[in-house]
């Protein structure tokens, strides 16, 4: 199924988790998976990182595992789902939980603060507008599920829709295409319009339902005027609180922003 169908059927964005190969193809597209790595956090990098941590890095003794519905979500099956009776949370690898342990999620925490079931939409690497295209996604299915959390990753990521697959850029894979992510970030100004408009949009999509955004990207935070997690993301990453990949930020600081967002989100 190619991109255009897959949003005329009302279907979510295959996870990036699931891509592969120098041309980011997908792999065990429609199949449930779990797994003991996942995108950027390798088995490869694992090994490296076992040769510079230290006798009692936490991630010698302690596993990870990703649970993957067939979109390559960390979530339920979505035809399982009752909508109605969740909370639904958007983001990119900070929501999805790269190198964490499921129990160590935003969601899984914020769930088990509330008692009432967080799904987990977090694709790696993705952009504004693949979160705020989702979310538009889970209106048509579900007008008004319990609430909706929106943690808005950088604003320097462009999405390219392919006929096959949506490819996020950022500095990390520019020289990939490059002319069009120059464009994409040449001027500032054209990258608070969009993250402003997302987040309008957002807005004006749950505008009756509890309703929640942050960000851990200052520059997102404040072009938007929602909650700003950086310093404490930096705090804490500082502080060597980091994930299995030790890229990204780790268990203690995820706890954090659960417990931020149950005090915010009035349920």
């Amino acid at each position: 199924m190619n991109i255009i169908e897959q949003i005329k059927n009302n279907n979510f964005f295959y996870n990036t988790c699931l891509r592969t190969g120098s041309k980011g193809e997908y792999e065990n597209v429609g199949n449930p998976q779990v797994k003991s790595f996942a995108g950027a956090d390798t088995e490869k990098l694992f090994k490296e990182n076992l040769k510079t941590q230290p006798k009692d890095w936490y991630y010698r003794t302690n596993s990870v595992t990703y649970k993957l519905n067939s979109f390559g979500y960390r979530a339920p099956e979505f035809k399982d789902i009752k909508w109605e009776d969740s909370v639904v949370m958007f983001g990119c690898s900070n929501v999805f939980g790269t190198g964490l342990d499921e129990k160590d999620t935003i969601p899984y925490q914020l769930s088990e603060l509330i008692g009432v079931p967080v799904i987990n939409m977090g694709s790696q690497g993705t952009s504004i507008d693949f979160s705020l295209y989702n979310s538009i996604i889970l209106k048509n299915i579900c007008s008004k599920p319990k609430g909706v959390v929106h943690l808005w990753t950088h604003l320097y990521r462009a999405t390219y829709y392919s006929e096959n697959t949506p490819k996020t850029f950022g500095a990390w894979n520019s020289i990939d295409n490059k002319e069009y992510w120059n464009e994409w970030v040449k001027e500032h100004s054209h990258l608070v319009t969009h993250a402003l408009f997302a987040s309008m949009t957002s807005r004006h999509l749950w505008n009756n339902t509890a309703y929640y955004e942050a960000s851990v990207f200052d520059k997102t935070a404040q072009a938007i005027g929602c909650d700003n997690f950086s310093e404490a993301h930096n705090l804490y990453k500082n502080k060597n609180d980091k994930a299995r990949d030790l890229r990204h930020v780790g268990r203690i600081f995820m706890k954090t922003v659960a417990e931020q967002i149950v005090q915010k989100l009035k349920l």
